[in-house]
This record gives structure tokens, C-alpha cells and sequence, in this order.
């Protein structure tokens, strides 16, 4: 998973909801779509689910997420030893 992966699943878990995330990450809604639907055959599993009132997550999207999570902040963490020593 790469940090833009990880930005995209943090963002859409925050906002609960495609088309503000998009508007947030500034992608189109179909671009983001796109993107989870990439994101779900690379793990081979169901994200997660749509309904009227937003996205819910399954338990592998929470674990995805979890994961992006953790992922970023060893990013950072990196990123700031390699530029700011």
C-alpha cells in the first residue's frame, strides 16, 4: 500500500462518506471509486459497504485502515529523520 492509498482510505474513513472525501482529497467521486474498487481486488476482500447515510466499514476495511494508519506514521517518522537531520 502506498501513502497516497493510505491518504485515500484515512480520508474516506473520516468523512464516512465518497463524494466529500473526494471533494476533500480533490479527486473526482468516480476517480475515488475507481480507486477502492482497485484497492479491493489488490486484497481480495470487501472495503466497504454503501448505504443512504454514508459508507460503513467491514472488519477488513477497519483493519486496512488501521494499517494505512500506521503505515503513514512510520512514513512520516521516516521522512522527518531523512530531512530534517
Amino acid at each position: 500500500m502506498n501513502k497516497r492509498e493510505c491518504v485515500i482510505l484515512i480520508t474516506i474513513y473520516e468523512e464516512k462518506n465518497i463524494t466529500k472525501a473526494a471533494d476533500r482529497l480533490f479527486v473526482s467521486q468516480p476517480t475515488l471509486t475507481y480507486k477502492l474498487q482497485q484497492l479491493e481486488r489488490q486484497y481480495n476482500t470487501k472495503i466497504l459497504n454503501r448505504g443512504r447515510h454514508g459508507v460503513q466499514f467491514t472488519q477488513q476495511g477497519e483493519y486496512l485502515v488501521d494499517f494505512a494508519r500506521s503505515t503513514l506514521k512510520r512514513l512520516d517518522s521516516l521522512e522527518h529523520i531523512f530531512y530534517f537531520d
